[in-house]
């Protein structure tokens, strides 16, 4: 029975991530309609990102370059930010586990702005945890579709500030993002681990088999 147990408990431990996702408040990016201003949970960091909808753009009713397919795929409100005039948002999150590896999705669109010089390049949504750069998505031209997005990274850190900006500060460019989310990654464990486990979990039911 001794050996039954230590088999199973060694196949638990090994199959088992022990890991958390860490805590994002209000993903969803749900707040009011607001011209220079985040939703809850979210500080402005660069200039003056917006709380929009599908008939808000730049959070007061300014035109799209072009109009977008309707909200994105999380639904309600999100935030639109610009690069040209460099804008920047995020928030510190406080429960990382070090050396834990993470999943960041997030939805992005390119609607652009027709207001002033117009904010209709193309450009990528760029991720930084404590000021260095962790990845970006895509590169989007002007259009009327939202995509999903993602990156993987590890922590290194308990806590850190997630923000995000446009990846070309240079371009006048106005990109969407809503339903920002983080995951612990299903990082494989090694064949040799697995292995382990198995052989274990295998020879305390051999031995009991044998007892009886």
């Amino acid at each position: 029975m001794s050996y039954h147990f230590l088999g199973g408990t060694v196949l638990a431990v090994v199959l088992a991530t022990g890991a958390s996702a860490a805590t994002l408040v209000n993903g969803s990016l749900t707040g009011p309609i607001a011209n220079g201003g985040v939703p809850s949970g979210w500080t402005t960091l660069l200039g003056s990102p917006d709380t929009m909808d599908e008939n808000n753009n730049v959070g007061v009713g300014s035109p799209f370059s072009v109009a977008p397919s309707g909200p994105s795929p999380d639904g309600g409100t999100w935030v639109g930010f610009a690069g040209g005039y460099v804008e920047s948002f995020g928030q510190t999150i406080s429960d990382f586990v070090i050396g834990q590896n993470y999943d960041l999705s997030w939805y992005a669109g390119n609607f652009g702005a027709d207001v002033g010089p117009g904010y209709n390049g193309p450009n990528a949504i760029e991720v930084l945890l404590d000021g260095v750069s962790i990845g970006m998505g895509a590169i989007h031209a002007v259009g009327s579709d939202w995509f999903a997005e993602s990156i993987q990274f590890q922590a290194t850190a308990t806590s850190g500030m997630l923000a995000f900006r446009l990846f070309n500060g240079n371009t006048n460019s106005y990109m969407s993002i809503d339903g920002i989310a983080i995951d612990v990654a299903n990082v494989p464990l090694p064949a040799s681990l697995l292995l382990l486990g198995t052989a274990l979990a295998g020879l305390g039911g051999f031995k009991r088999r044998k007892k009886h």
